[in-house]
């Protein structure tokens, strides 16, 4: 699988808000993944694949960094981390969780160590409620749902919103294991009642109308919440479930994941979740 993979790097310069796209790609051209890392005024906000290390730290160098946040440890977001502190001597920041796992190390799935490479450990810092930068102030929020540790950065003044994984994409049908329907919905709940128009999401940013894109996204996952909810209170199978909300598992993606990702951990998440629990979330 790894050498049938295509991986290209492309820099998009415009300012204020820098952005380097990785792209892994079949031989056919069909895409299986595009991963975002982002840098405006000297903060670099999650750092790409380390398959693609070179031409990023290249592009780096142009314009060396101050300091990095991630917005959690996935290593599509963490591959080039220690590459970029070792290299420039900045300071690193990450939610506690993601602090620990990038100390530490994490394990992989077979198929994310191929598609993505896997990052090398390094020291990061606890991220503080706020960040500054020269010229932007990034207020952070604990937005738990995709992953445990994972966090936004959002810049009132300017209507930014940095968004991680949140958001993927207006109707998500499939999941990892860890993914939360309930969380993400909460998460998004604290999103929505902040101001911004560009969502900065790390695989399909949304340069304009952001919000409305997100407010879609939220949407949809309260009214799949609570359909599956109600199909599961009649007593109907997973596979009816998956057949009445019209999700049709993806058994080749699901064989090639190893069951790391399917439609049923989405449902799954929604049934054996405490209704009544709801996530602390900062500021």
């Amino acid at each position: 699988m790894e050498a049938a993979l295509i991986r290209k790097f492309t820099a998009h310069n415009t300012l204020p808000v820098r952005m380097a796209s990785m792209r892994v790609t079949w031989p056919g051209g069909g895409k299986v993944v595009e991963v975002f890392s982002f840098l405006v005024d000297g903060l670099l906000v999650d750092t790409g694949l380390a398959y693609l290390h070179k031409p990023f730290m290249q592009w780096l160098a142009q314009f060396p960094p101050s300091q990095l946040v991630l917005t959690h440890h996935h290593e599509d977001h963490s591959g080039n981390a220690a590459a970029a502190l070792k290299q420039f001597g900045i300071p690193g920041y990450a939610h506690p969780l993601a602090v620990e796992k990038m100390h530490s190390g994490f394990s992989l799935h077979p198929y994310r160590l191929v598609m993505f490479g896997k990052p090398g450990t390094c020291e990061l810092q606890p991220i503080a409620p706020r960040i500054e930068t020269p010229n932007y102030v990034f207020d952070v929020y604990k937005t738990t749902g995709h992953a445990d540790d994972h966090i936004c950065l959002h810049e009132p003044n300017q209507g930014w919103l940095f968004s991680g994984d949140l958001y993927l994409g207006r109707r998500v049908q499939v999941g990892k294991k860890e993914e939360s329907i309930p969380l993400q919905i909460a998460s998004l709940e604290k999103l929505l009642t902040l101001d911004f128009d560009q969502l900065y999401c790390c695989h399909l940013p949304r340069l304009t109308q952001g919000k409305t894109y997100l407010r879609e996204k939220y949407d949809f996952l309260v009214s799949s919440r609570d359909t599956i909810l109600e199909l599961n209170r009649r007593g109907l199978s997973m596979g009816e479930i998956r057949k009445e909300m019209r999700w049709p598992e993806k058994w080749l993606w699901r064989a090639l994941t190893l069951n790391d990702v399917s439609a049923t951990h989405l449902i799954n998440s929604v049934i054996q979740y405490p209704q009544n629990v709801l996530p602390k979330l900062f500021p």
